[in-house]
């Protein structure tokens, strides 16, 4: 396992790869393919070494049902956040994609009972103040705005995985917690995907299988293994500032690849948005053990032992 300064690097690295998602995105949806079918091929690379190292022993069906389904959310929150990029300037999604260490907030308060704190509240606040200073520039039209709504499910996805990720089947290699949620995110995909037909699922060009390709190993597989890997070796709050650099990288995408306007606006409200990320609390361990999630973790526990 890397050191802590090494884990944050390689953090950091991997965030940047995230952030290069609306690249391949719009190059994908201009070839015809759904949002459904990107999201799709994103994971399925990864598939065959998920199967081979997804375990089957009794003590691990439990945590690695939650992961699975943690990683179903994920992905189909994944694929609004994809679609919306269609219809919205990369910068106005990213900032709402965002925002999602503030949902990790408010579903560990749901589910395992974590106090909502002054510096949650401060965090919602340069959120909102962010979004409304990125698209409240002139950016988007007033027929847009409801579609900033459409983002939405993509950070609560995320969110929900982060939270399960940080108490369900910590016992579980790194391989093996990767492998549950990648499986559980193409099963949630695969029939919506199919749902759209022939001609959103299958690239009609040799090009477009290569940005697939290119997708799955620079987005998914490879800075996916090693963010799981690097997040044991720090707190959720390092990783989460770490992380923080996917905005920018976000902005650059669309100012460099797509031509859209990134000024002083845009980037005090990105500013915005990464400070809230550093001042929002992680997950941490609720006083009160009320909430299903963490009755999942005890039993789990308890199975384990046996």
């Amino acid at each position: 396992m890397p050191g802590p300064t090494l884990a944050t690097a390689i953090i950091a690295a991997t965030s940047l790869a995230f952030g290069t998602v609306p690249l391949f995105g719009k190059i994908l949806l201009a070839a015809g393919l759904s949002a459904e079918a990107i999201a799709l091929y994103r994971f399925c690379l990864a598939l065959p070494l998920a199967l081979v190292f997804l375990p089957c022993r009794r003590d691990a069906l439990l945590p690695v049902s939650a992961l699975a389904g943690a990683g179903l959310a994920n992905g189909i929150g994944w694929t609004a956040y994809l679609d919306s990029l269609e219809h919205l300037p990369v910068a106005s999604a990213g900032v709402i994609y965002l925002s999602y260490p503030l949902f990790v907030v408010v579903l560990a308060w749901l589910l395992l009972g974590q106090r909502i704190t002054a510096r949650t509240l401060a965090g919602a606040v340069l959120v909102v103040l962010g979004a409304v200073t990125v698209n409240g520039s002139g950016a988007l039209a007033p027929e847009q705005w409801p579609l900033l709504l459409s983002v939405l499910p993509a950070p609560v996805g995320f969110a929900l995985m982060v939270v399960v990720m940080s108490r369900v089947g910590l016992r579980l290699s790194t391989l093996e917690r990767f492998s549950a949620i990648c499986v559980g995110t193409v099963a949630g995909l695969l029939p919506t995907s199919l749902a759209g037909g022939i001609d959103t699922l299958l690239p009609n060009s040799v090009e477009a299988w290569f940005w697939i390709g290119a997708m799955a190993l620079v987005t998914a597989t490879v800075p996916q293994l090693l963010y799981m890997l690097a997040a044991r070796a720090v707190s959720p709050g390092r990783a989460a500032a770490a992380g923080a650099v996917e905005l920018p990288t976000m902005l650059t995408v669309g100012a460099v690849v797509f031509g859209e306007s990134v000024g002083v606006v845009e980037v005090v409200g990105a500013l915005m948005v990464i400070v809230a990320v550093l001042v929002t609390p992680a997950v941490a361990p609720a006083r009160i053990q009320v909430r299903w999630l963490s009755w999942l973790s005890e039993l789990d526990r308890r199975l384990s032992a046996r």
